[in-house]
């Protein structure tokens, strides 16, 4: 198996709280009962709309109370273009565009580069 993001993505949370920033794991996806399906998740709202519009695993708060949300990847991911990264990429555009901070991350250098670009445009 190889390399994930949860390293990284553990090296993120830290570097954040060091920053001043909170962030928090959102996991997303579906439960299923004997009789009925359980979607969890921010965004996760249905299949129609989890197709399009896909939230980050990371999501919180600056110390500006600006939105922020990272999407974690593995080292050396490149963005492809699946229906996934599209649906993710849908959701960083539109907190972007809503004053929030977003953004695909590979690491913790990464994520540092990314708040600061983010903060000083």
């Amino acid at each position: 198996m190889g390399a994930t993001e949860f390293p990284a993505q553990a090296e993120v949370i830290l570097k954040a709280f060091q920053m001043g920033f909170a962030l928090w794991r959102n996991n997303s996806g579906v439960a299923r009962e004997e009789h009925r399906h359980i979607r969890f998740g921010l965004g996760n709202d249905s299949m129609k709309i989890n197709k399009r519009w896909k939230s980050g695993d990371l999501v919180g708060v600056g110390p500006n109370g600006r939105f922020m949300m990272v999407e974690m990847k593995k080292p050396g991911w490149k963005y492809r273009g699946t229906e996934r990264e599209v649906a993710q990429a849908n959701a960083i555009n539109q907190v972007n565009s809503l004053g929030g901070i977003a953004f695909f991350c590979t690491s913790v250098e990464e994520f540092e580069r990314m708040v600061t670009q983010c903060q000083n445009p």
